[in-house]
């Protein structure tokens, strides 16, 4: 069943979506088929992720497409990966957005724009997520600290901030990898906005990763299905 869900959100919607060209198509297909052997063998992920497939409707797809596009960047750092494992670089793509299902669904859903109060609430579940998670941290080394990092605007992060390097900059990938499908989709709140429109907006966001989003947009970037 992932696999078809994975497939259909990245050829039968917009962006981001699966490249045209065959050996770019043949490298995405190749990262799909690794997040699906870790959640067939690895029944934590597993259950968490139907955790998320159950109670946050829009967070599934995003999460699965997020998952593609960090683990993607990832690979661009060896070193990243030997650091951490293959396995954390999926799971924590997986789940990211997990802390969530803390938050009232009332505000996760809200259509129109969120109140100030609002939003820093919805700012947490990066720090919620973390802590759900820390009883992986034996199998998948780092998955909390990564998925705390990857919103750098959120609540109390002068205090929780990683101090490893490595952490940090898996947790900024992971930050542009979300932020890039979620300005590429629409929400109930948003229609999807165009890969130059993202472009702009993420650049904005991350001057220091221009080549990180040009490299996105390279490979999932394609407006013409």
């Amino acid at each position: 069943m992932i696999r078809r869900e994975i497939t259909d959100l990245f050829t039968n919607n917009g962006c981001p979506n699966f490249s045209p060209i065959k050996g770019i198509r043949s490298d995405q297909e190749r990262i799909v088929n690794e997040i699906i052997n870790l959640v067939n063998e690895s029944p934590e992920v597993a259950e968490e992720l139907a955790k998320i497939r159950t109670n946050l409707r829009w967070d599934y797809p995003h999460s699965l497409r997020t998952a593609v596009l960090f683990y993607d960047l990832t690979e661009q750092e060896p070193e990243l990966l030997d650091a951490v494992g293959t396995e954390t670089v999926i799971a924590a793509g997986l789940l990211h957005d997990i802390g969530k299902l803390w938050m009232p669904k009332k505000i996760l859903y809200k259509p129109g724009k969120l109140k100030e109060q609002e939003i820093e609430l919805i700012k947490l579940h990066s720090l919620y997520g973390s802590m759900m998670l820390r009883y992986l941290e034996d199998k998948y080394p780092d998955i909390s600290g990564i998925v705390f990092e990857h919103h750098q605007d959120q609540p109390f992060s002068y205090v929780h901030r990683s101090d490893d390097p490595l952490v940090l900059r898996l947790g900024a990938l992971l930050c542009l990898a979300d932020q890039h499908e979620a300005l590429s989709s629409s929400r109930s709140y948003k229609v999807a906005f165009s890969q130059e429109l993202s472009k702009q907006i993420l650049n904005g966001r991350f001057p220091a990763m221009v080549k990180e989003t040009d490299y996105l947009i390279s490979r999932y970037g394609n407006e013409k299905n």
